[in-house]
């Protein structure tokens, strides 16, 4: 038996086996790059999206900051001033840039009213001409019901036909808007509503007011805050104009955001996108809380399918990965092929210099014998397994010079 039968057996299986290694390795380390690039894209979406979600906090929380500002300053307002008619309050509306904030409905001046000085007050208003040359001779405090004490619109900007139907309304009529008003007088800071029906037009909206004091009185208690109330600043919104104008039609398009008081909706941002009718479901969602005037509001971002899209969240994994298995298998077919190859070639030499009638032998630079083939074994009468590993020098008769073999 040739002893290198077995060599040859373990060298077909090794060159068998390596093409599997390599294309299992290959395919290993694609998987893994394939995962680390997916973790890189959805990290790097999710960190742009929550980009997204503190700018669009940041703006709102910026405008609602701007309502107290403005509430502050009417407090201001009626803080330096022994007394605020309407032909004054007009003219400071007017300064505060109204028009800058088109989602504010109107400002209102809010008189508390003893029921023992009603008849005065009614009187009071009816005969103001000073801006209303004609006065209000048809106001009355309505809900007409007989209460203690009356919190009634008596100023409110801009004055026109809707904003009129408000004038002489009691909003201690209303249990939303007297919870309201209540907190404000108590803790001397703005205070929002819930939602409630606006008594200009019946739409839906809020209201945020500040109290106003009378100047002198202490105020550091309750107490004495509500024995000094005079008044309150309100600012008026309608729902349905929240926000108007606070983003670009160019902002936050991959998104979608809500802001929720309660159960009841008061924004949603209504921008175009081609992705809305995407059957796909959000990755992202995240939701902020907004306190604004002792309520707080729940903002909601959901993210639209097409905001992954917009980061290679999906396309740049797939090519990684479409192009790690495609070079892996290439790789493979070329091993395994170029293996096959060469085993069939040194199976085809090994056969040749099996079936030579020549002695061969093949040894190292040292002169031990590696290979014989079968006509050694004729000629020498050594079997392969008995030269294999030792030096050609088995061969010296002692007959022959050093010349004769080398």
């Amino acid at each position: 038996m040739n002893v290198n039968q077995p060599k040859k057996i373990l060298y077909n299986k090794a060159m068998g086996i390596i093409p599997f290694i390599v294309l299992f390795v290959g395919l290993s380390v694609t998987f893994l790059g394939w995962q680390y690039i997916r973790d890189v894209a959805t990290a790097t979406a999710r960190d742009q999206f929550n980009g997204e979600v503190n700018q669009i906090e940041y703006i709102l929380s910026r405008r609602i900051r701007t309502y107290n500002d403005i509430l502050y300053a009417f407090q201001g307002f009626f803080s330096a001033s022994e007394s605020v008619e309407r032909h004054e309050w007009n003219p400071f509306v007017e300064t505060a840039r109204f028009s800058d904030y088109p989602d504010v409905a109107y400002i209102s001046y809010i008189e508390i009213v003893n029921d023992v000085d009603k008849e005065a007050f009614i009187e009071n208003f009816r005969s103001d001409t000073s801006t209303n040359p004609a006065g209000y001779p048809d106001l009355i405090i309505f809900p007409e019901e007989t209460r203690d004490v009356y919190a009634v619109a008596k100023f409110i900007y801009p004055e026109n036909i809707e904003s009129s139907n408000a004038y002489g309304f009691d909003l201690y009529s209303s249990p939303p808007r007297k919870v309201a008003l209540d907190k404000a007088a108590d803790i001397n800071k703005p205070v929002a509503s819930e939602v409630i029906s606006l008594a200009t037009d019946g739409s839906s909206g809020f209201l945020i007011a500040a109290p106003v004091y009378v100047n002198g009185k202490p105020v550091n208690t309750i107490e004495e805050k509500r024995a000094a109330l005079r008044g309150f600043v309100a600012i008026s919104f309608k729902t349905a104009n929240l926000f108007t104008n606070i983003f670009s039609a160019d902002d936050h398009l991959n998104v979608t955001f809500t802001i929720y008081d309660g159960d009841d909706v008061l924004y949603t941002s209504k921008y175009k996108d081609v992705s809305n009718n995407d059957a796909r479901p959000h990755r992202y969602m995240e939701t902020k809380e907004l306190e604004i005037g002792g309520r707080t509001w729940v903002l909601e971002v959901v993210s639209k399918p097409s905001f992954a899209d917009s980061f290679s969240e999906r396309d740049t994994p797939a090519i990684v990965g479409i192009g790690g298995i495609a070079l892996t298998v290439l790789l493979f077919l070329t091993i395994y092929y170029y293996g096959k190859r060469a085993n069939q070639l040194i199976q085809l030499q090994s056969a040749a210099l099996d079936a030579a009638a020549n002695s061969v032998v093949i040894t190292d630079i040292k002169g031990i014998i590696q290979w014989v083939n079968p006509a050694y074994t004729i000629l020498t009468g050594y079997e392969s397994n008995e030269v294999v590993g030792k030096s050609t020098r088995i061969l010296n008769s002692g007959k022959q010079d050093k010349e004769f073999y080398r």
